[in-house]
């Protein structure tokens, strides 16, 4: 009997993950497609939508072999990363060939503008929740748009988040989910706010229809079937935090670290819920239930800028021996920490001009210090996020972890040393893409609590915990004592600067 087969298709930050479940959660098969952002000093960050849709055709054809004969896939389930605001004109067309990603940062200014247009209580009531100040969400996005690049604000007839153009691109139809556009539409209907849409000039009818994540768009165009060997249907999809939280089984009172290049630290609450702090967010989640949480702007992300440092660092072994080596140190790295703010910061600071920072380091410092430094400044600034949740918060007796980087058993211990709780491992590394395969069981006849996926559990050391305990307010000092000092350097240098290479005169 052919065996029915699902996919999760995850658009990433960095790349797309794809895999092929077995009905009883098993991975039959994985890949990641990576593509590039490009960044510069200024908070410009943007990838090309033509490179997403690349990356998903690649995965999903060496899925399509990686099964073959094997099973049939039956359906596929989108998530993907919001923030990265895709316009598409009258004909169809990405009107930009690259587009600014959630990390960018350069609409800061236009955070400030609406602050100064909407009250927050108002604006808290269009929407259905009250959002922090960050330059990722839609309109302060959009209205940074409209002002920058008026040319091509003229031309904008529909709008789509990255999984809705792949979504797209697989199936000819534009749908999206309404939890995809928190901040711009009132939650949990997905109802338009015609106040906004209004101050920005826009037709509402800009964003496409707003369906349940587990419905389907439609099945693969015919084009595209020919060209992948299969035909399948395609479930809507959901932004890659939710598709994370439905991967690792999240229920009602759970705590949830969801690592990746950001990391997304919270509880799952009822939905009569209000942030404790102004600082945390909200997003609604399955069956009334909501996510609480904060977010960092560099988890992943600061792992990755450590290993591309440090990698051509002498050391028998290469960076895997500098991990051992960090592994062999005692908690608080010799006396050196990190501030993790590589790309500005979200929870608690909310400041796009806040930057990283190496404090203590001296002459005795080696690689390893500074790597178990990274991993121990992320897990401190999760804390920081920790102790802002409601009492649950901090009286849980584990959180559940999951994402690439708790692939890496040093760090899974420092998060767990640091929180003083267990630290609950998922056995799947892409939850995102499992909680995709999940939004597209129903399409097959499939019951999605058969993707449920194993858990490896991780306890607290309480020596270390006591020890970083000390270390957390020297660690929550940083940024307070920084912050001018980061926002004076991102205004450096000034606009007549000499070029690299002239002494000047």
């Amino acid at each position: 009997m052919d065996e029915t087969l699902l996919m999760g298709l995850d658009l990433g930050t960095s790349g797309c993950k794809a895999a092929v479940y077995r009905t009883d959660g098993q991975v039959l098969a994985r890949v990641t497609v990576r593509y590039p952002t490009a960044s510069d000093g200024g908070g410009r960050a943007e990838q090309a939508p033509e490179d997403w849709w690349r990356a998903a055709r690649t995965a999903i054809l060496r899925m399509a072999e990686a099964s073959q004969g094997l099973g049939t896939i039956r359906a596929i389930g989108l998530s993907g990363q919001v923030g990265s605001i895709t316009p598409l004109d009258k004909t169809g067309r990405v009107i930009t060939p690259q587009v600014p990603t959630w990390q960018d940062r350069r609409a800061a200014p236009d955070v400030t503008a609406l602050e100064d247009a909407f009250p927050p209580d108002r604006l808290g009531q269009w929407l259905g929740i009250r959002l922090p100040p960050g330059t990722n969400w839609p309109l302060p996005r959009l209205r940074w748009w409209r002002r920058s690049q008026p040319a091509a604000w003229a031309q904008i007839r529909h709008l789509l988040q990255a999984k809705d153009y792949v979504g797209w691109r697989l199936t000819g139809r534009l749908m999206t989910d309404a939890s995809s556009w928190r901040g711009l539409v009132h939650l949990p209907d997905g109802a338009d706010v015609p106040e906004l849409f209004a101050y920005l000039g826009l037709d509402p009818d800009v964003l496409p229809e707003r369906r349940a994540p587990d419905s389907s768009r439609g099945s693969l165009d015919s084009a595209v079937a020919e060209d992948v060997g299969f035909s399948c249907e395609v479930a809507v999809g959901w932004n890659d935090l939710n598709c994370a939280a439905l991967g690792a089984s999240l229920r009602r009172g759970e705590g949830f670290d969801i690592a990746g290049t950001s990391d997304h630290l919270g509880i799952v609450v009822g939905p009569d819920a209000e942030p404790p702090n102004p600082t945390l967010i909200r997003a609604p989640f399955v069956s009334g239930s909501q996510l609480l949480y904060g977010v960092t702007a560099a988890s992943g992300g600061a792992w990755e800028w450590a290993r591309r440092c440090l990698a051509s660092f002498e050391a028998d072994g290469g960076f895997t021996e500098i991990v051992h080596r960090a592994g062999d140190l005692a908690p608080g790295a010799d006396g050196l920490v990190f501030l993790p703010h590589l790309a500005g910061e979200r929870t608690p600071w909310w400041d796009p001009e806040a930057r990283g920072a190496l404090v203590g380091i001296t002459q005795a410092h080696r690689a390893e210090h500074v790597l178990r430094a990274v991993m121990e400044g992320v897990a401190l600034h999760l804390e920081d996020i920790r102790r802002r949740l409601p009492d649950p918060g901090s009286t849980l007796a584990y959180f559940k972890a999951a994402g690439g980087p708790t692939q890496i058993g040093l760090w899974n211990q420092i998060r767990a040393d640091v929180f003083g709780v267990a630290l609950w491992v998922a056995g799947d590394p892409d939850v995102s893409c499992r909680g995709a395969g999940m939004l597209a069981a129903p399409l097959a006849g499939v019951d999605p609590g058969q993707l449920n996926c194993p858990w490896s559990v991780v306890e607290p050391d309480p020596e270390r915990h006591a020890r970083y305990a000390s270390l957390f307010p020297l660690f929550a000092e940083g940024y307070p004592r920084l912050r001018e000092l980061f926002h004076a350097l991102s205004r450096w240098p000034p606009a007549n600067a000499v070029t690299p290479g002239h002494l000047g005169p």
